[in-house]
C-alpha cells in the first residue's frame, strides 16, 4: 500500500483503515484507473473481489475492495448530479458486473464499460431502484 500511495501522491489524511482493520485510500475519481493498474501489478495474487456503492446525501461513495497479500479499499466520492467514472473492466474483467450492477440500480456511468446491459430489469427501465429518492421508496 505504501508504494501505491508514493505513486499517487496521496495525502496522509486520505489513508486509513474499514472494519475490521482493511486499508482504505480515499481518491478522486479521476485516479481510480492508475490506482487499480499500478496495485494490480505490485500484488500478482491481487484482484477486486468488491465494488460496494454508498448513497449519501449528496454523493455516493464507491468502495472498490481488492484482496491480495494485503487486503485494500479504494474509496472514491461522486457527485449525486454527475456519477461519472471510468470504468476499471478492461483493467479486471471481474469489475464489469459490478459496475453494470452500480449503473443499473444506482445510475452511475461508468465510462468504457464493455457491455452496459442491464443486469436484472429490463432494457428500457432506468429509474435506480437502489436509490434513495426511488419514488417506490416514498411510499
Amino acid at each position: 500500500m505504501h508504494t501505491l500511495i508514493t505513486h499517487l501522491g496521496i495525502p496522509p489524511e486520505a489513508v486509513g483503515t474499514i472494519p475490521p482493520g482493511i486499508s482504505s485510500i480515499q481518491l478522486p475519481a479521476e485516479a481510480l484507473p492508475d490506482a487499480a493498474q499500478y496495485l494490480l501489478n505490485i500484488d500478482q495474487s491481487a484482484y477486486l473481489s468488491a465494488i460496494i456503492v454508498q448513497e449519501w446525501e449528496m454523493n455516493f461513495e464507491l468502495i472498490y475492495l481488492f484482496t491480495g497479500n494485503e487486503d485494500l479499499c479504494l474509496r472514491i466520492n461522486l457527485s449525486m448530479e454527475t456519477p461519472l467514472i471510468q470504468s476499471i473492466c478492461r483493467l479486471t474483467p471481474a469489475a464489469s458486473f459490478y459496475e453494470r450492477e452500480a449503473q443499473e440500480m444506482f445510475g452511475i456511468h461508468f465510462i468504457g464499460l464493455d457491455n452496459p446491459a442491464n443486469l436484472l430489469l429490463p432494457e428500457n427501465e432506468h429509474n435506480h431502484p437502489m436509490r434513495q429518492s426511488h419514488p417506490e421508496k416514498e411510499a
